[in-house]
């Protein structure tokens, strides 16, 4: 009979004394029955409710980051957006000299200080801006604003009264712009400055037309070489 199966020496290694064995000893080794006895027990599946997950240490856990993730790349900063700037507003004054016909405002006046003022005022305006005509009749008027030519000057009985240049302004949306020069005398300075009081005044001070030109020529050459 083949001897007890516990009692069989296990070969562990090339030292193992399994040369000395008998061959009743090597049948009964090979038995199914001590095969099943050799193998490691597997352990039960865990339920759901019961699972337990092997506790790694912080320097030997699995990285199970996936290859997406290891793709991706950073999101960049996000960068706060700027408040955005108030438009600068450049006021020019109407003229005596007009067409004799309906016109835009930017086209309609023909005197030579007005003619002064609109360049210098383009050249401000050139990297963004609102050029406006302050009209002793109309009020506040841009430049493709159609009107008809009339013979009034600012101060003169029905001008343009100053809570209507207010309402023109709003309307425009530019009330609240805190960047608006007035390339005007004094009369029109005045009557703008009702709807943005601190405005700036180039011509401030001067002693008579002749200054004035000088003026607005040389803002607008200045002006031009800065841009």
């Amino acid at each position: 009979a083949a001897p007890d199966d516990s009692a069989l020496p296990e070969p562990t290694g090339p030292a193992a004394d399994w040369h000395a064995w008998s061959l009743a000893d090597h049948l009964a080794y090979a038995s199914p029955a001590t095969a099943r006895a050799r193998a490691p027990r597997k352990a039960a599946p865990a339920s759901a409710e019961g699972l337990q997950l092997p506790l790694w240490p912080a320097d030997t856990a699995p990285d199970h980051t996936t290859a997406a993730e290891t793709e991706s790349p950073a999101l960049a900063p996000v960068t706060p957006l700027r408040p955005q700037a108030r438009p600068r507003v450049v006021v020019v004054p109407c003229s005596a000299g007009k067409l004799d016909h309906p016109a835009p405002a930017g086209e309609l006046y023909t005197g030579s200080l007005h003619t002064l003022a609109r360049k210098a005022a383009d050249a401000l305006t050139a990297d963004g801006g609102t050029v406006l005509v302050l009209s002793a009749r109309h009020g506040l008027v841009t430049l493709d604003h159609v009107i008809e030519p009339y013979d009034l000057r600012m101060g003169e009985p029905g001008t343009i009264a100053a809570d209507e240049l207010h309402h023109q302004a709003a309307r425009l949306h530019l009330t609240d712009a805190d960047d608006v020069t007035i390339l005007a005398g004094s009369v029109y300075a005045a009557a703008a400055r009702n709807v943005w009081p601190r405005a700036s005044l180039p011509l401030a001070g001067a002693r008579g037309i002749g200054e004035m030109r000088h003026r607005l020529a040389q803002l607008a050459r200045t002006t031009a070489a800065a841009a």
